[in-house]
């Protein structure tokens, strides 16, 4: 897993990630794109065989812009967005930590990862400027916003009133 983390970091050119992953198979799930390398997964049903993708926790899901319509603004259940890219240190430190929330409050809220590099369209449209950005959707509305460095507790405590 660490060398592929190293590959995507290494393959980050002026921001913009270059596919250095082989093309995952079709996920389970049809709301979960594997466009741009295959990044997407869940620790339920990991994209590649049993190797886990190292660069989004497990527990949570990966949007698209192409995805996002359907899988965030049309949920039946609260989506938790966190707006960050592969090459931030700090979006790394928040990932254990939405892995935590996503176990804990599995089934009452969706908690995703939108790759601001790889899917420019959706941060504008919601003036995500700073990463990370925890957006809380519910019902197609953002009803919560953070940005930057938050620990499981913060999170929850964004999360909780809107559940």
């Amino acid at each position: 897993m660490r060398r592929a983390r190293a590959t995507l970091i290494a393959t980050a050119v002026g921001g913009v990630l270059a596919a250095g992953l082989a093309a995952a198979p079709a996920h389970a799930n049809p709301l979960i794109s594997h466009e741009g390398g295959g990044l997407c997964h869940t620790s339920q049903s990991p994209c590649r065989g049993d190797q886990a993708d190292a660069t989004f926790p497990a527990g949570t899901v990966q949007f698209t812009d192409a995805s996002f319509p359907s899988a965030v603004l049309n949920s039946p259940k609260p989506v938790l967005v966190n707006f960050c890219a592969v090459w931030s240190g700090v979006c790394r430190a928040l990932e254990p930590e939405l892995e935590k929330v996503a176990a804990e409050r599995d089934g009452r809220v969706v908690v995703g990862t939108l790759d601001i590099d790889q899917n420019p369209v959706t941060p504008r449209r919601y003036n995500v400027n700073t990463i990370p950005a925890l957006l809380l959707f519910k019902n197609g509305t953002v009803v919560a916003k953070r940005v930057g460095p938050l620990t499981k507790n913060d999170v929850l405590r964004l999360i909780d009133p809107h559940l």
